[in-house]
C-alpha cells in the first residue's frame, strides 16, 4: 500500500470516528448505533472508546451511553483526565467513579452501578450518599455486602482450611488427589470445586444452601491477581469484585490453588478436567 492510500484509509477512518462523536453530541440513541455500525471494533482504540464514553455521560443521555457501551464493552475501564493547571495533574477514573463524582449523572450511574460486570467499591458507594444518589447508593451498598459476605465465607473456608492443617501436624499432602466426594445435593455443607481455565487460571468454586450463595475465586498465575465473583443462588445474580494481587492474598490461599493448578494441569493434553474436595 503506498503512502496516498495509506493517507486516505487514515482519513476516512478518522472521519468515521469523528462521526461518532458528532452522533454523541447529538444525543439521538439512532444516530450514535448507525455511527458505531461504521466502525469496526478493530478501528477503534482504548482512548477512542474511554472518550466516546466519557463523552457520552457528560452528554448525560443513558440511551446513547448505553449504545456506546455495548459497542466497547467495556465496562470496567478507566481513563486519566489532567486536572492540573500550570502542572500536569493526572487523575483516573472507572466509568461509574467519573458517572457519579465529575458528570454526577443519576441515570447513567444508576445504569452501571446495576451492571453485575462493573466493579464497585466502598468509594463510589460514598460517592453516591455525597451526591444524593440515594436509589444508587442503595444498589451500591446491596453489592458491596454481597462482596463482603464472600470474603467473609472465603476466610471462613480459609481458616477451617488451616485449622485442618494444624490438626495434621502441618504433615505433607499426597501428591495424588483425594476420591470424589458425594455431590453437593446430597448434603447440607457447602460444596467445593476447582476448575482449570487455562494454562495458567484455575477456578476455585464454593457453593453454600445455607447462605444461598455461590462464590467463585479465580486465580490468575499470569497476572497474579486473584478476582471473586459472588452469585445469587436464587436469583442469579452476580456481583463481579475488583482484582486483587497475590501480594494481598493470604499465601496459604494462592500456595494452595497452585498446587490444584498443577494437579488438574497433569490430567493430560491440555483438558479442562475438574474434580470435587
Amino acid at each position: 500500500m503506498g503512502l496516498v492510500d495509506k493517507w486516505n484509509k487514515w482519513r476516512d477512518v478518522s472521519k468515521r470516528k469523528n462521526a461518532v462523536g458528532e452522533a454523541i453530541s447529538s444525543r439521538n440513541p439512532d444516530t450514535v448505533k448507525v455511527a458505531l455500525a461504521n466502525i469496526s471494533p478493530a478501528e477503534a482504540s482504548d482512548d477512542d472508546k474511554s472518550g466516546w464514553l466519557r463523552r457520552a455521560i457528560d452528554e448525560q443521555d443513558a440511551e446513547c451511553f448505553k449504545a456506546v457501551l455495548k459497542f466497547t464493552d467495556t465496562p470496567n475501564l478507566v481513563f486519566k483526565i489532567d486536572e492540573g493547571g500550570r502542572y500536569t495533574d493526572y487523575h483516573y477514573y472507572s466509568l461509574l467513579c467519573y458517572a457519579l463524582t465529575k458528570a454526577r449523572t443519576h441515570d447513567i450511574s444508576k445504569m452501571l452501578a446495576g451492571d453485575p460486570r462493573v466493579k464497585v467499591t466502598d468509594d463510589d458507594l460514598e460517592a453516591a450518599k455525597n451526591g444524593g444518589m440515594q436509589d444508587v447508593a442503595a444498589i451500591l451498598a446491596g453489592r458491596v455486602a454481597d462482596i463482603r459476605r464472600h470474603e467473609a465465607d472465603l476466610r471462613q473456608q480459609e481458616a477451617i482450611h488451616l485449622d485442618q492443617e494444624a490438626a495434621a501436624g502441618g504433615a505433607p499432602k499426597a501428591e495424588a488427589p483425594p476420591l470424589p466426594a458425594a455431590p453437593a445435593a446430597a448434603h447440607d455443607g457447602p460444596a467445593e470445586t476447582w476448575a482449570l481455565m487455562s494454562e495458567t487460571s484455575i477456578a476455585h468454586v464454593t457453593a453454600s444452601k445455607a447462605i444461598g450463595r455461590k462464590m467463585t475465586e479465580i486465580f490468575n498465575f499470569e497476572s497474579k491477581e486473584r478476582t471473586l465473583i459472588t452469585t445469587n443462588l436464587d436469583t442469579g445474580a452476580e456481583t463481579l469484585g475488583a482484582a486483587e494481587k497475590f501480594e494481598t492474598v493470604p499465601e496459604s490461599a494462592v500456595k494452595h490453588a497452585a498446587e490444584m493448578l498443577k494437579t488438574l494441569s497433569a490430567g493430560g493434553d491440555g483438558q479442562k478436567m475438574t474434580f470435587r474436595l
